[in-house]
């Protein structure tokens, strides 16, 4: 069995129950380069709000309800992608598709006359409002992801089982996800046959009342799903996933809240993998609710949509202020316990070094060292934030000769006195730096100390959570180590041995740290 292929078919049909063939509003039309797109307006609010269903390859009529539940408070629009429903024209390639797909949301915003707008993303829509803002961020208010696929789509990997189970808890019906099932949706006329049964064996499974399913799917035709779609999406997607990073990134610029379900067949996957990333994401899972919230559970969702529509409308500014905060702390009292700016060492799982900003620091002593206290420096930054412009400043009277050594994601890196000024950082970005310092004192009696620092990451009237690597090579002199602060502890890691020096620092606050050397008898 191709078990990969077997996970995005069942995806598909799970949203193949997303198509009842027919809209009850009046559609809208807007000229692209690449054909004319149909989609559906309710509403005239200020605020504009896109729904993104999911598949990907199913019409979007199903996400009506919500359309209608939110058009007496803001102005909400509804269309098919491109190739699917009303949409429906020939593709060549799942890439060139998906890139094409986030174009046409982008054509639509225009063509609406919308300057940033709230998405509403269900299950593969939620990847798909995500790879929208990633690539127009400052387009997006906010993101709320319904019954979300994780961006590693791990949770597609148990799919196919808990349909299985949960299908054969209700009904004897035949396995419709064997081999033979899948050589005849690839190789046969009749595959519109075997989606339709899809459609009323595999569909009920995604409802906490498998009879409401049932209910359910009757809505549905094989004209609701693109099959050749569906799996083009996938493996595209899947070539180029949405990356933590950029996620985390994504959340500095906006709010990003989860609404699902406490049986959703993606759960518990799905919410782990979003909190592994954001830790504090603000999510609430609904009961006796399995996919589809809005059917399942439509007064409680409506409670809880509104609630979140309306908390990022009601941020106060420091609030607001978390949502750029590049630190994870993500929610506001976290953000004023970080305000008083004292040192505090963390421990050794606050930083993720993949993804959260850190620095690294690489001292040599130079001959001249111990007359004049000049040092060779390389340092390091990763993972910096995603914004316009950022300033790496230097102690003018400590510092010289700075040059730029590397620089990744960044539109220019230019050196200007004590200075480099960054501009248009993109996520995952970093730069290397190497330059001259002086940071190295006599103290007497044949002793020197090394002073560096201080390490900081200013946050409002304090400061939040960083990392700090320095090694130090004082291989051309005859010198001892005979003292650090700070001192080995929970956040703090060194080695050291008779010519070298290293450490890790965890901490939040101002970080300075000092070597005490002595020259050897």
């Amino acid at each position: 069995m191709k078990q990969p292929f077997i996970i995005l078919f069942v995806c598909l049909l799970l949203w193949s129950h997303i198509g009842h063939s027919a809209y009850t509003s009046p559609s809208k039309s807007f000229p692209t380069e690449q054909g004319k797109l149909t989609y559906h307006q309710q509403g005239k609010g200020k605020q504009t709000i896109l729904l993104l269903g999911g598949g990907p390859g199913f019409s979007s009529w199903n996400l009506e309800p919500i359309q209608q539940l939110l058009a007496p408070h803001y102005r909400v629009l509804l269309m098919d992608m491109r190739g699917i429903g009303e949409n429906k024209q020939a593709f060549n390639h799942g890439d060139t598709l998906l890139q094409q797909w986030i174009s046409d949301l982008e054509a639509l915003r225009q063509q609406s006359k919308t300057e940033s707008w709230t998405i509403i993303g269900h299950s593969w829509g939620a990847l798909m409002a995500q790879l929208y803002a990633q690539k127009y961020p400052k387009q997006v208010e906010q993101l709320i992801l319904l019954n979300p696929v994780d961006p590693q789509t791990d949770s597609l990997k148990p799919l196919v089982e808990r349909i299985e189970q949960k299908r054969l808890a209700n009904t004897p019906a035949k396995d419709p996800f064997d081999e033979s099932a899948w050589q005849q949706v690839l190789n046969t006329p009749s595959s519109a046959q075997l989606t339709q049964r899809q459609l009323s064996q595999a569909l009920p499974s995604y409802f906490y009342d498998y009879q409401q399913g049932v209910n359910y799917a009757k809505q549905f035709n094989v004209s609701d799903f693109e099959l050749p779609i569906n799996l083009a999406i996938w493996q595209a997607y899947q070539r180029q996933p949405i990356r933590p990073q950029a996620l985390k990134q994504l959340s500095l610029h906006f709010p990003i809240f989860v609404i699902g379900c406490e049986q959703d067949l993606l759960s518990p996957e799905n919410i782990t993998n979003y909190r592994n990333i954001l830790p504090n994401l603000p999510h609430k899972q609904l009961a006796q609710c399995s996919h589809f919230p809005w059917v399942e559970q439509p007064e409680t969702f409506k409670k809880q949509l509104f609630a979140f529509l309306r908390e990022e409308a009601d941020f106060s500014p420091l609030e607001r202020a978390q949502w750029f905060d590049a630190s994870g702390l993500f929610d506001s009292q976290a953000a004023q316990s970080v305000s008083s700016g004292d040192l505090r060492f963390l421990k050794a799982d606050k930083i993720d070094t993949r993804f959260d900003y850190h620095m690294t620091n690489e001292i040599r002593f130079l001959t001249t060292s111990l007359t004049d206290g000049w040092l060779s420096l390389n340092q390091c930054h990763y993972n910096l934030d995603a914004v316009k412009t950022l300033e790496i400043v230097y102690a003018a009277d400590k510092t010289r000769n700075i040059s730029i050594v590397s620089q990744k994601h960044i539109g220019t890196a230019v050196v200007q006195g004590n200075r480099v000024q960054l501009n248009d950082i993109q996520g995952s970005a970093q730069i290397c730096i190497s330059a001259e310092t002086r940071g190295l004192e006599a103290i007497g009696n044949q002793q020197w100390q090394l002073k560096r620092g201080p390490f900081m990451r200013r946050y409002l009237d304090g400061y939040y959570p960083m990392q700090v690597s320095l090694a130090v090579d004082w291989s051309q002199h005859p010198l001892q180590l005979i003292d650090m602060q700070p001192t080995a502890q929970q956040g703090v890691v060194t080695q050291q041995n008779d010519r070298q020096f290293n450490a890790i620092y965890q901490f939040e606050g101002k970080l300075n740290p000092q070597l005490t050397f002595k020259q050897q008898p």
